[in-house]
């Protein structure tokens, strides 16, 4: 699709009896605009756009989006979303003046604005973010540029995502941050002294502010610490004074504050155009976040023996990338079956995931692995744990060499794991063919929300034989959780609800016309069997 796009548009239900996003630019889709667009009361990412091609690709670009409204989506019913969400995409892409707020997610990424592994040089400017549950901006990919926002109240974190040390991940500069009461990090995520991130000229405040630098943390550091290795070096912490954002108004009683970082502001006026149109908008109710299903422990045994029957794939995401992911005879451990993983190129990562969705507890993870020789793949446990298998070398986080393993041989890997989300801490056990490796993971601890496997450049892998044993189910992630079945009744639906609207009504009109109906047969029944048994007597 070239040089088209959506205009004035209200987007409502999306992914409610299909999964699907509220509008999708995949593929070939350059040169494509949303604007003055209202998206709600979806169970999924507003607008998500990309191509599965990493950062060398040339689709989804010059895509325009702007001055949209994107809220109440998500219900907490899956995770991983984002009101404009960016997949794989080359430079070119612009993001100007929106408003995204109440995104909500069953455990993880609930974001405003979110540009995942693959996004390249996003320019994202004027855009007003609140109400999430995770990140106003999540900021995975490679040099984006995010200017004079406003993020606000995101329940985790302002900002989260990975870092790089081979390319600028962001210019991130004139922004203001204002953190509510319970708010945690300005900025978290992988972070080291390498990584090429670039904070400067910034706006922070935290409305319970009890000291000169409000709490502020940035990858596990104070506000000071964070600036004694160069970032935000002309940035300030104050007030930026807006009107009475409690009420969710974020216009400004005064600009002195804002005008330090030379913050231009902007309308903050959103979405489709007209004032009948919206009113459409405006006039609508939304129902509370719900629940699917109870969070029980999981434990269980996969042998792939049972082909694409195998139970596993119910919970196991399998990603090509451009790679290779199949069922195979080749090679297993006990059985006839194992599932293989080959990168052919170098554009390929193929990966596997499995959705864990457990924030406490213990667990237990363990695999069977066969490396073709100088193949590369990576584990990532999660909990703060990712470990790197290079050609028989065992790598842990960055570049930490910790061990050897066999190549051209099935190995067993092992994890073993306790984390504990109220403080932050746990422990980490990895084995590796009967070696340990005891990791203190300390403040980096991370829920166990997935595992996941996945493949550098010319590499083949096959993986058997998984055991998952997850002992302690968690808690509800949010206090406020309610447990329902999704039904007409849960849905949404405009404040006229509790009339009857005109299919209702037709339908109770048809209900009482088959009902006369065959209340009339009926007693025409009646009426000609006591004729005919009159007759009949009559005759005898």
């Amino acid at each position: 699709m070239l040089n088209s796009g959506l205009n004035n548009s209200i987007i409502r239900g999306f992914g409610r009896r299909i999964f699907s996003n509220g509008m999708n630019f995949w593929g070939e889709n350059n040169f494509t605009y949303v604007t003055n667009c209202d998206f709600s009361d979806g169970f999924s990412s507003c607008i998500i756009y990309g191509d599965g091609a990493f950062f060398d690709n040339t689709k989804v670009q010059n895509t325009y989006l702007a001055n949209n409204h994107m809220h109440h989506f998500g219900y907490r019913i899956v995770d991983d979303i984002g009101g404009f969400f960016f997949g794989q995409h080359p430079p070119g892409n612009v993001v100007d003046h929106n408003l995204v707020h109440d995104s909500y997610v069953h455990n993880y990424c609930g974001n405003g604005i979110y540009s995942d592994t693959g996004s390249n040089g996003a320019i994202v400017k004027n855009n007003l973010v609140y109400d999430v549950d995770n990140a106003a901006w999540n900021m995975n990919g490679m040099e984006h540029e995010i200017f004079n926002n406003i993020f606000a109240y995101s329940g985790n974190k302002a900002s989260h995502g990975e870092t790089r040390d081979d390319h600028d991940i962001m210019s991130f500069h004139n922004n203001i941050l204002y953190l509510g009461e319970n708010d945690g990090e300005v900025a978290s995520g992988s972070f080291t002294e390498n990584s090429k991130l670039h904070f400067e000229n910034n706006l922070y405040w935290r409305e319970d502010k009890t000291s000169d630098d409000a709490n502020l943390r940035f990858y596990g550091l104070s506000y000071d610490e964070w600036r004694g290795i160069g970032y935000d070096q002309n940035s300030f912490v104050a007030d930026p004074l807006f009107t009475d954002p409690k009420k969710r108004d974020f216009s400004f009683k005064s600009t002195e504050n804002a005008a330090k970082i030379n913050f231009v502001p902007f309308n903050q006026t959103f979405g489709v155009v007209g004032d009948d149109w919206r009113k459409i908008a405006e006039d609508y109710s939304y129902h509370d976040c719900i629940i699917l299903y109870p969070r029980v422990p999981l434990t269980g045994d996969e042998s792939f023996e049972r082909g694409e029957n195998a139970d596993i794939f119910y919970r196991l995401d399998r990603f090509d990338n451009n790679g290779n992911i199949e069922l195979t005879t080749e090679k297993a451990i006990d059985g006839t079956h194992s599932l293989k993983l080959v990168s052919g190129n170098e554009n390929a990562h193929p990966e596997i995931k499995l959705h864990l969705g457990f924030t406490d507890g213990n667990g237990e993870i363990s695999f069977k692995v066969f490396a073709a020789k100088g193949s590369i793949f990576w584990i990532d446990f999660w909990t703060g744990i990712w470990v790197e298998f290079r050609s028989s070398k065992l790598l842990y986080g960055w570049e930490t060499y910790v061990g050897e393993y066999e190549e051209d041989k099935w190995i067993t890997i092992t994890g073993k794991c306790e984390c504990h989300t109220e403080n932050n801490t746990g422990y980490f056990l990895m084995i590796v063919d009967g070696k340990e490796y005891n990791v203190t993971v300390g403040e980096g601890m991370r829920p166990l929300e997935y595992w996941r496997l996945w493949l550098d450049p010319t590499s083949t892998v096959y993986f058997d034989d998984l055991h998952v044993d997850i002992d302690t189910p968690d808690p509800p992630f949010f206090d406020n959780e309610v447990l329902l079945e999704i039904s007409d009744d849960t849905e949404s639906s405009n404040n006229e609800d509790k009339k009857l609207k005109p299919g209702a009504i037709a339908g109770i009109v048809i209900a009482v016309i088959v009902v006369v109906v065959v209340v009339v047969v009926c007693i025409v029944f009646v009426l000609r069997k006591k004729r005919y048994d009159s007759d009949a007597n009559m005759n005898v």
